[in-house]
């Protein structure tokens, strides 16, 4: 029980909340212009190193599944899956990676704004997390940018 509440007050506080601070409309700009300082930090990164690499392929994975859980707001159908199958190949190059970043932000991107065209005005239907649980469309983005920007400290 514990662990469910804990995880509903870190959804709320980490998730939730901070995500309704914009709108459908406000979040693909705050999408491009942290996904142009991921991009900005790995062109910078000391080379195409095996670290570097494995961070922006997580970064990616994650990044299409989450979209993956978005469109289910739009009305495809649940899933339950982990995210090592939205992964770019283990042996991409680091340029790869990148470019593969830079197409899934880009798509994200694309589908918030579908999402606001849909939903101009959200309900609260949520789709579920592994970890956090049910999560809003807001919280969903909220996600996606939050990993995006942690994940990216590691690059070096």
């Amino acid at each position: 029980m514990f662990g469910t509440k804990l995880r509903q007050f870190l959804s709320a506080v980490l998730l939730e909340r901070p995500g309704r601070r914009k709108t459908l409309v406000e979040w693909p700009v705050a999408l491009t212009a942290s996904g142009e300082r991921l991009v900005a930090r790995v062109v910078n990164a000391q080379g195409d190193e095996a670290r570097n690499r494995e961070v922006l392929s997580h970064v990616v994975g994650i990044e299409r599944w989450c979209q993956r859980r978005l469109r289910t707001f739009l009305g495809q159908p649940p899933v339950r899956d982990e995210y090592d199958g939205y992964r770019p190949g283990a042996t991409a190059s680091l340029a790869e990676q990148l470019a593969a970043f830079r197409a899934a932000r880009a798509d994200t991107i694309a589908l918030v704004q579908e999402l606001a065209e849909a939903l101009p005005e959200p309900d609260e239907a949520t789709v579920d997390h592994n970890q956090y649980g049910p999560l809003s469309v807001y919280a969903w983005i909220r996600y996606l940018d939050l990993h995006a920007n942690w994940e990216a400290r590691r690059i070096r």
